[in-house]
């Protein structure tokens, strides 16, 4: 039998221990959503996901993710058409977590989940914001078991061609952010889910857009492009740094 050069061996590592390994230094993050989490652009002719310039954002400001002292591992989970009432969201939801539980372990969380959707829904005429948002709360609750963290992002400005859903996706927006608040002053021990609320609609607007910057950062009334996308990752990112950091 082979052993270290101290003389003692290590027999086989056994599924527990490969579970330790993989989740011990590491910092997961989940990205959840419909196409603008997936990446959706050009008519759906390229996918290229916000998670790609959160996680390079990541990496170039906090020293232990760039020595890998804790591995940064970030999971995209969207589906392009996809709804919170009467969708899929719950499904995959389950089925990603079920997924990573059977990989990493049955205590497995993710550090932070982020999570994106609604206005699929919004472009139903018929569809209430009560609705989207009762579907919203039974989503999150089933995710708070299994995420430490979870960060609510306002859903986005879409073009002037969806005027029937600006003033829904206004307050469907508000009742995320009561959500939120709500959720933190109900917590009861300090292992409860933290909730987060971040207006990235206020913060990467497209109607007050000039042309010029509106092409470079949409590539229809919805989706944004490439450049779009990474300026969306760039600012979520830049977010999640101070609260890792505070």
């Amino acid at each position: 039998m082979m052993g270290d050069s101290s003389g003692n061996s290590r027999g086989p590592v056994t599924r527990s221990q490969a579970r330790k390994d993989s989740t011990e230094n590491a910092f997961q993050i989940l990205c959840f959503g419909d196409s603008l989490t997936e990446g959706w652009t050009e008519y759906g002719t390229i996918i290229h996901p916000y998670s790609i310039s959160l996680q390079q954002t990541l990496l170039s400001a906090i020293p232990q993710f760039q020595t890998q002292q804790i591995r940064l591992e970030v999971y995209t989970d969207g589906q392009a058409g996809d709804k919170l009432y009467k969708g899929k969201f719950l499904v995959r939801m389950h089925k990603c977590i079920e997924k990573h539980v059977n990989l990493l372990g049955p205590d497995f969380k993710y550090d932070w989940a982020i999570v994106l959707g609604g206005i699929n829904d919004l472009a139903w005429p018929t569809r209430s914001v009560r609705d989207v948002y009762e579907a919203f709360e039974e989503f999150i609750e089933i995710l708070k078991p299994r995420a430490k963290n979870i960060l609510v992002l306002s859903l986005m400005e879409v073009g002037e061609n969806y005027q029937h859903m600006h003033a829904k996706r206004v307050d469907l927006n508000k009742l995320y952010a009561e959500y939120v608040t709500k959720s933190n002053s109900a917590q009861v021990s300090d292992d409860s889910t933290r909730m987060w609320f971040y207006d990235l609609g206020e913060n990467f607007p497209l109607l007050s857009l000039k042309k010029k910057e509106r092409d470079l950062l949409w590539s229809d009334s919805v989706h944004p492009t490439k450049k779009g996308y990474d300026v969306m990752g760039e600012l979520i990112g830049n977010v999640l740094i101070g609260m890792i950091n505070g």
